[in-house]
């Protein structure tokens, strides 16, 4: 998982289903990049950051026991989790978005 040089974070996609707000999510996870949303079912695609797996599996384990959480599921898509270029085109377009 994550980036196979550069500082060792892992950058991973989590899919959250249930009614959570994304402050309660970011208490756990640090910081979090919201990708998409679906109101029904209430799902939350997000990318979010980890140390390392243990810190990634920790953090997991812990959304899943928040109230209103029915699943969080960790994606493991090799896009994501490998390219970090991705992971800037992203960020790029979405603050590009905010700034215009």
């Amino acid at each position: 998982m994550g980036s196979l040089v550069d500082s060792g974070e892992l950058v991973f996609q989590i899919a959250i289903n249930g009614k959570v707000s994304l402050s309660e999510i970011r208490e756990i996870m640090g910081d979090v990049f919201l990708i998409n949303e679906a109101s029904e079912p209430q799902i939350k695609y997000l990318l979010c950051k980890g140390t390392n797996l243990p810190d990634v599996t920790t953090k997991t384990a812990k959304l899943n026991r928040l109230h209103g959480v029915q699943s969080a599921t960790l994606a493991l898509n090799r896009d994501q989790i490998i390219n970090t270029e991705f992971m800037h085109v992203l960020l790029s377009k979405e603050i590009s978005k905010i700034s215009n």
